[in-house]
């Protein structure tokens, strides 16, 4: 039970810092409390129920599988050996992790030298110097062509894609949390609205 409640501590947690790169030390906090439980995540895995290690998504997606299987089974198109077997599951899991975890790792060797370029990764009213500009144009322009809207959390962006809902939450999150007594911020909020109901 203590483990659920940490897990999803962390999880909500890392809901609200994702993939910012300087969130890296919660991520470390989170497999440091995985590590301390299990010592190694083919162990973690092989100790627990999938049903606690799989996101919501992927407990969805297995149980439609699992349906899928019956009704095929129930028709007489498939034989009872065929199914996926628990091991089988589980050994399917770990890969799926191990080959995102080898792609974070991919991604994060494309983008270091820019994150390492950012002196002032916080929001300040000094203006910055045109090479730390033109690296973070650099590190948007990269970011927009990867195509992962997840990374792309910025407003004209949004609404160029027509993903309003996102460009709106952006905003939301910048009047109540950020950038509070930006009065353009506020404005382009409500634009965004009044674009948005007609």
């Amino acid at each position: 039970m203590k483990y659920e409640i940490w897990k999803r501590l962390f999880e909500r947690d890392l809901a609200y810092v994702g993939s910012d790169y300087l969130s890296f030390s919660l991520w470390d906090k989170y497999i440091e409390y995985e590590y301390h439980l299990q010592k190694c995540f083919r162990e973690l895995a092989a100790s627990r129920p999938l049903s606690e290690l799989r996101t919501a998504e992927e407990l969805e997606a297995a149980a439609r599988a699992k349906e899928e299987f019956k009704n095929q089974e129930s028709e007489g198109e498939i034989h009872l050996n065929d199914g996926l077997t628990e091991a089988k599951e589980l050994e399917t899991y770990i890969s799926l992790r191990e080959e995102l975890y080898k792609k974070t790792k991919d991604f994060d060797s494309k983008i270091i030298d820019f994150e390492t370029a950012i002196r002032r990764p916080y929001y300040h009213f000094r203006p910055r110097n045109v090479t730390e500009l033109e690296n973070w144009h650099n590190y948007l322009d990269f970011i927009e062509g990867c195509d992962d809207l997840n990374k792309i959390r910025y407003v004209l962006c949004m609404e160029a894609r027509k993903n309003m809902d996102v460009a709106k939450n952006a905003l939301a999150r910048a009047t109540h949390v950020f950038v509070k007594k930006q009065p353009e911020i506020h404005f382009l909020l409500l634009d965004l609205e009044n674009t948005m109901e007609n």
